[in-house]
Order: structure tokens, then C-alpha cells, then sequence
């Protein structure tokens, strides 16, 4: 992908509010996961290749590395939604209500600030 392209990263969950009450730990657990996975791709290019190559059943290890190496600068360790994300989603909607809602009614990042209050994330920074 060229440099010049500024892409935003959704590595968010979309769901209801409703079903984050009702299933908040495995959402935790989710997004520990993605969280592990990430650092993976920062940190081990090796298995993360190897994953990708599989996910991609691919065998050429050149295009896998360049993707690895791309993830391993674009991804954040750790993805909050903003109110930007949610606009750009809110300008490509066709549902005319979309036109009239605030992005901020969408988010709810209290599932990422748990994670980050507890520590889970040191273990994978730098």
C-alpha cells in the first residue's frame, strides 16, 4: 500500500449494548487475545508469518513478510475507537438517521480501559 495512504485501523468489536453486559469477560478475552496477537506480529515475524501464510494459505514467503512488516508498523498494540473512526463510518452509511447522530452514542471503550487498568498490556510493550 502506498505511504501516502492513511489508513485507520478498525480492530474494534461492533456489537450491542446489550451483549456486552451479558458477555463482557469473553469481549475481555477477545480482545486480550487480539492484544497477544498484535504483539506477535511486532515482535516475532517468524510465527507471525507462519500465521498469516496459513490464514492465507499462501506459500509466498516474500508477499507474507512485506504484509507482516506493514501490520507490524500500521497495527497499535492496544485499538480505542474514536470519534473519528465512527464518522467515517456515519458518512458512508446510506440510513438517513446517520446524518443526525453523534459518534460519541457508539463508543464505549470501557472493555479496553479494564484491560489497560488491570496491566495485562505491560507484559507485551517494549
Amino acid at each position: 500500500m502506498p505511504e501516502d495512504v492513511n489508513v485507520k485501523w478498525y480492530t474494534g468489536l461492533i456489537t450491542l449494548e446489550k451483549k456486552i453486559k451479558e458477555r463482557r469477560r469473553a469481549m475481555i478475552q477477545f480482545i486480550k487475545a487480539q492484544i497477544e496477537a498484535v504483539s506477535i506480529i511486532k515482535k516475532d515475524p517468524t510465527k507471525a508469518r507462519a500465521a498469516l501464510k496459513s490464514y492465507f494459505r499462501s506459500s509466498d514467503d516474500d508477499l507474507m513478510a512485506e504484509y507482516q512488516n506493514y501490520l507490524a508498523v500500521k497495527l497499535p498494540l492496544v485499538t480505542r475507537v474514536g470519534t473519528d473512526n465512527i464518522k467515517s463510518l456515519l458518512l458512508t452509511s446510506t440510513n438517513p438517521a446517520a446524518n443526525n447522530t453523534k459518534p460519541e452514542e457508539f463508543i464505549d471503550n470501557s472493555l479496553v480501559d479494564e484491560i489497560l487498568r488491570e496491566g495485562f498490556v505491560k507484559q507485551f510493550e517494549q
